[in-house]
């Protein structure tokens, strides 16, 4: 944005930049992208441990959300 701009986003905004503003955002999608691989290992950790999923399993859907997040954090940053 150029300064202008700049200055009319921090009136209507209390006085908060857009750059503080993009970090918030980005740091609630991370937050909540962490917590969802969080979620999703717990779950299929438990399926393992019932012996109604195996490892193998287990692994590859940690690797493929590993890869939605390296994306994800890509595309947010």
């Amino acid at each position: 944005m150029n300064p202008a701009q700049e200055a009319a986003f921090a009136a209507a905004a209390a006085g908060q930049s857009s750059s503080a503003l993009l970090l918030a955002i980005a740091s609630i999608v991370a937050v909540l992208a962490l917590t969802w691989v969080a979620w999703l290992a717990l779950r299929l950790f438990g399926r393992v441990t019932r012996r109604t999923g195996e490892t193998a399993t287990l692994v590859w859907h940690l690797v493929r959300a590993v890869v939605v997040i390296s994306v994800l954090g890509w595309f947010v940053r």
